[in-house]
Order: structure tokens, then sequence, then C-alpha cells
């Protein structure tokens, strides 16, 4: 993507952010991106069009991270999976933020969002079915399906920015962002599993502490 257009787009994800999307007006994104209007719309004619174009781009993303997860769900691949999809959400944040505005401005988008979550479920299914099949994870199917469990690990991610704009605390806070998304799998721990996840857990320690360690 040429850069003056890469501008705009972000220009446009950080206006939709503070403001909605649907208070956003051309020129704020304009006056962001430091162009006039008239100029902006010769690479993007409406808000709808910078919309369609981001949300393709968020989506592409989406499911390369979780194509990357499918290949080795191991513990140590979902927690780096989480960090991506953190960082994702946070450049994309008016999607979690503001997704009634986004879906009532383009039925485009949300036909490819509806799609976008069927698919994105079906891969978490496959991430927990092979997780029990190496004898990681385990639940009772008469209380949980797997497609139950994949949804609701599914929407414990994506619901972080409302939750903690609504409760007033930090977007920005990884560990808690973490901790809430493991706290759906944590009850499904076999005993091979809770060791694996103390082993994480030590590994991430030892980082953070060496971290703190070159800053000093």
């Amino acid at each position: 993507m040429k850069p003056t257009k890469r501008k705009i787009l972000n220009a446009a994800m950080t206006c939709f952010s503070q403001r909605g999307v649907a208070a956003t007006r051309l020129q704020d994104i304009a006056d962001l991106a430091g162009m006039s209007v008239g100029n902006m719309a010769y690479h993007f004619p409406n808000q709808v069009v910078m919309l369609e174009v981001i949300y393709e781009l968020y989506q592409t993303r989406q499911e390369e991270l979780l194509h990357d997860i499918s290949l080795s769900p191991i513990f140590e691949n979902i927690d780096a999976y989480l960090w991506h999809a953190f960082t994702l959400q946070q450049e994309f944040l008016f999607l979690s933020l503001h997704p009634l505005d986004v879906l009532n401005a383009s039925p485009i988008i949300a036909e490819k969002w509806h799609n976008h979550l069927q698919w994105k479920d079906l891969q978490l299914e496959l991430m927990l079915r092979l997780n029990e099949a190496r004898g990681a994870l385990n639940w009772d199917e008469d209380i949980y399906s797997v497609t139950d469990l994949a949804v609701l690990w599914r929407r414990t991610i994506d619901a972080w920015p409302i939750h903690r704009t609504i409760e007033h605390k930090k977007l920005e806070d990884f560990p808690a962002f973490r901790n809430s998304a493991w706290s759906v799998l944590l009850p499904l721990f076999t005993p091979s599993a809770a060791l694996e996840f103390q082993q994480l857990q030590y590994s991430r320690n030892i980082v953070r502490s060496a971290k703190m360690i070159e800053k000093r």
C-alpha cells in the first residue's frame, strides 16, 4: 500500500477510535492526515470505502494469526497468539469499541464479519480439539460442547476493550488481557497441562526479570 493511503487509513483509525465512526467527519481525518479533503478523496472517496479497506486488512491479519496457531497449538504458541491478537486489537481498536457503527455503515463488512466469525470459531474449535487429543484439555461434553467453548473464548478476547472501557480500566494492560483469556481454558486443564502452563509462566517471569534488569 502506498504511504499516502497508509497515512490516511492510520488517521481514520485514530479518529474512529477516539470519536466513533458515526461522529467522525472526513474533515477530521483530513486534518489529522495533514491534507485537504479533496486530496484525500482522490484516494478514498468516502468513509465507507476507508472502512471496507481497513476491515479487509484486519481480517487478513486475523486469519494469518489463527492459521499459525492451528499448526502447533501448544501453550507457548497459544500464548504468542494472545500477544499478537492483543496488539492487533489495539491497532484496530475502533472495530472492538464501535462494532455496530461499522456494521451499520457497510453491508459488505457486515457479511464479511459474520462469515469471519463463523470461520474463526471453527479454527478455535480445532485448537481445542487438538489440545484435547494431546491430553492437555478435557471437558464434559454433556455440560460444554466444543462449539460453546470456542465461542466463549472468542467472545472473551473480542469483548476485552468494551469491558475495560466500561470499567474505566486501562486498555493497554496485556497481562490482564492474557489472564482473562487463559481463565477460560484453566478449568479444562489436565495435570500435564497444568505443569506445561506452570513452566510457561516461569519462562515468562524469567524473560520479564531479564528485561527489567536491562532497563536499570
